[in-house]
């Protein structure tokens, strides 16, 4: 969405995608992403959420929540995730 890329400081059109996510967290978060995610149980909801940094092309540094779902396959594996970010207070 146009909120969302103007959160993560992307131009406009351009694909949100995980790896381009990923690429813009906080290098000292990134460690987050993948404890929230490793902690996902394959039989539950499959949501998560938690707070990080990014720092965006401009170099600009933020704060934002994040709060998803992994939607898991019959091999319990995740198949598809889809989240929401927005904006914390400073």
């Amino acid at each position: 969405s146009a909120r969302a890329r103007a959160i993560w400081g992307l131009a406009p059109g351009e694909p949100v995608v995980a790896e381009r996510v990923q690429a813009l967290m906080h290098p000292e978060d990134r460690l987050l992403l993948s404890a929230a995610l490793d902690s996902l149980d394959p039989a539950g909801q499959g949501e998560f959420g938690f707070e990080h940094r990014i720092v965006r092309p401009d170099g600009a540094e933020r704060r934002i929540r994040v709060h998803g779902r992994t939607l898991f396959g019959a091999s319990r594996r995740g198949r598809r995730r889809s989240s929401t970010s927005r904006p914390t207070p400073t």
